[in-house]
């Protein structure tokens, strides 16, 4: 019986040179690490973009991977990375922006999938919700709820204590309670 290589495994056939393996890495983690990045960053395009320079960056230092924390861990840590170089640029550009003169400005909408107009609100003012929290509140919510990564693997990721991270999820969820109600979980 043979067994389907786990992600590790994979990422060592890609170092020995073997293509097929890191093809294989690209479309297993494709949807789970778009949506993480899209999370981190709000905006489809960019997470798309990010996650092929995530891609990239995982060829260019294949040969730095070490198997000694989980392939997932190493891969989140470039995306990570991409997204907070990412998010620092658009706060710049913001900053820049906000000291030229004022222009009118088409405000972001709910995106139209066929729910009801009240779904749709919801779903956009979460997304707001989550985006304003804190940073390590932000990021830890996403990446537990929306990468779902372990604790272990986002206190690896986040450089953190587990109970920290415990705690930045739980405050986040608390805020986004107070917010909206009670109700509210986060989901994909």
């Amino acid at each position: 019986m043979v067994t389907a290589k786990d992600d590790t495994e994979l990422m060592l056939d890609c170092q020995a040179g073997d293509w097929s393996a890191f093809r294989i890495l690209l479309e297993r983690c494709e949807v789970r690490l778009i949506n993480y990045i899209y999370r981190m960053v709000g905006d489809i395009d960019e997470a798309e973009d990010l996650f092929q320079e995530t891609f990239l960056k995982v060829l260019e230092n294949r040969t730095n991977y070490r198997p000694t924390a989980k392939f997932s861990t190493w891969l989140y840590t470039i995306a990570r990375n991409l997204c907070l170089n990412w998010l620092k640029r658009q706060e710049i550009s913001k900053r820049v922006v906000a000291s030229a003169p004022q222009q009118p400005q088409v405000s972001e909408s709910p995106s139209s999938s066929g729910d009801s107009p009240e779904s749709e609100e919801l779903e956009y003012k979460l997304k707001t919700a989550i985006r304003e929290l804190p940073e390590k509140l932000h990021e830890a919510l996403v990446l537990r709820f929306y990468a779902d990564l372990s604790y272990k693997e986002i206190s690896e990721l986040m450089s953190a204590p587990i109970g920290t991270v415990n705690y930045w999820v739980q405050e986040a969820i608390k805020k986004l309670a107070a917010r909206f109600g009670s109700g509210i979980t986060p989901t994909g």
